[in-house]
């Protein structure tokens, strides 16, 4: 609910992390139309080490995440429209190290980005550079990415980052009372 004070932690159960995405969304245009609802898709999540050169997880210490803003709903493939260029809601990038609460991060820079799909197609990304990634260099940790734009509803993705997928808790949380 906008306005009220929520925390949430992440839990990923699977058998491979995947730092980058197979096959990114299309999206068709941007539409400066007005927006109350957003999908917010992380396109991108891209380690490397403070010089800017690529690096595997295990020797990135920072990372450069892209997130795309798509109208909601999207009602089928294809049909995916960006918000437009006028569009000026602050977007938080949220992260979370291994079971830990989300907490927000930076707020991203839209810049301008195009597909090599479509001839004159362009819509606005939000890009978070040198993002702190430097915990999922030991393969005990991951990272998990969220997104929240200021003003709006928001249906994030959510983002793993690490080398090891095992689902790990060494620490259970042990209620103290029943709810009942």
């Amino acid at each position: 609910m906008e306005g009220a004070e929520a925390r949430t932690n992440v839990w990923a159960h699977g058998q491979q992390v995947l730092t980058r995405l197979p096959y990114p969304r299309f999206i068709g245009g941007a539409d400066e139309g007005p927006v109350d609802t957003v999908d917010a898709l992380i396109q991108v999540v891209w380690p490397h080490d403070g010089q800017g050169h690529p690096r595997v997880v295990t020797e990135a210490p920072l990372a450069n995440v892209g997130v795309d803003l798509i109208r909601h709903p999207v009602l089928a493939p294809g049909d995916a429209l960006s918000v437009g260029f006028g569009f000026d809601r602050p977007v938080w990038l949220l992260r979370a190290l291994n079971n830990g609460y989300l907490e927000p991060v930076k707020v991203g820079e839209k810049v301008r980005t195009a597909t090599p799909l479509a001839e004159n197609v362009s819509w606005p990304r939000w890009v978070f550079n040198d993002v702190d990634v430097s915990a999922a260099r030991d393969p005990a940790n991951k990272y998990y990415f969220a997104v929240r734009v200021e003003g709006v509803a928001t249906h994030t993705t959510v983002w793993a980052h690490g080398t090891d997928p095992r689902t790990y808790f060494p620490q259970k949380d042990v209620p103290t009372r029943s709810c009942r």
